[in-house]
């Protein structure tokens, strides 16, 4: 399954009780938070997963077939081995994300610090020395990916706009984004050097490098064998 992930990230709240691991950090109230914690890579992981395949659904082709959904979420429980998430936590469906965020809901938080910088992210000034096309695609970005957020997201992060930008903003972000994958992602390829001139060239690399030696795909309990690298939760554990 091939699936044009346009990264929609909500990292501007956390929970409010992760486990406090190695270099862990205390939150704007007083809470012990890391990174690492198998809570908070699971919120990591979850958005992050969830919030490609809204903006696959929304500015792309559609929604996903039965069969390519039950897939999307199976291999998204398998990409979870590469992180510290304990795998019986892990959604392994739509609805089960949406308990999942049910039940993490009560206990989000954000703080100045969080959303300045989401607000960076979202709408990058020019005192802060980003180009003007950077300037000028930061908002055209964060007008879709905002368009993609439920109502109770947006508000906690305060970025919310009116339900009428997000009419406005979805029929022009799909022809964007059909006219930057058309031609084997010729407009995307012409386009990213001047919004993000370093993450245009990783991206012409990617698109246009030669395909693998050897086409293989393992799992990341083959990869640790084979390579010799310890689990995340494993590393997490020795360090507490």
């Amino acid at each position: 399954m091939r699936i044009n992930r346009q990264r929609v990230g909500f990292s501007s709240v956390t929970p409010t009780n992760a486990s406090t691991v190695a270099e862990a950090a205390t939150t704007g109230s007083g809470t012990r938070y890391s990174a690492n914690s198998p809570e908070s890579q699971l919120w990591i992981h979850i958005t992050g997963w969830h919030s490609v395949l809204e903006a696959y659904e929304m500015f792309g082709p559609g929604p996903l077939s039965p069969e390519e959904e039950t897939r999307y979420w199976h291999e998204c429980a398998i990409a979870a081995e590469l992180q510290t998430c304990k795998p019986e936590d892990v959604p392994h469906s739509r609805e089960e994300v949406r308990v999942y965020f049910a039940r993490v809901r009560p206990r989000l938080c954000t703080s100045e610090r969080a959303e300045e910088g989401m607000h960076h992210l979202l709408w990058t000034s020019l005192r802060n020395g980003a180009g003007l096309s950077y300037f000028a695609g930061s908002r055209l970005l964060s007008l879709a990916s905002v368009a993609t957020l439920p109502k109770w997201m947006r508000k906690l992060g305060g970025f919310d706009r009116p339900r009428i930008v997000d009419l406005l903003v979805r029929p022009a972000a799909r022809i964007i984004v059909w006219g930057a994958s058309a031609f084997n992602s010729y407009g995307l390829i012409a386009s990213a050097p001047f919004i993000a001139p370093m993450a245009g060239q990783i991206l012409e690399q990617h698109l246009k490098g030669a395909p693998p030696a050897e086409l293989e795909t393992i799992t990341p309990a083959q990869a640790r064998s084979r390579y010799g690298a310890r689990s995340g939760r494993a590393v997490v554990a020795e360090a507490r």
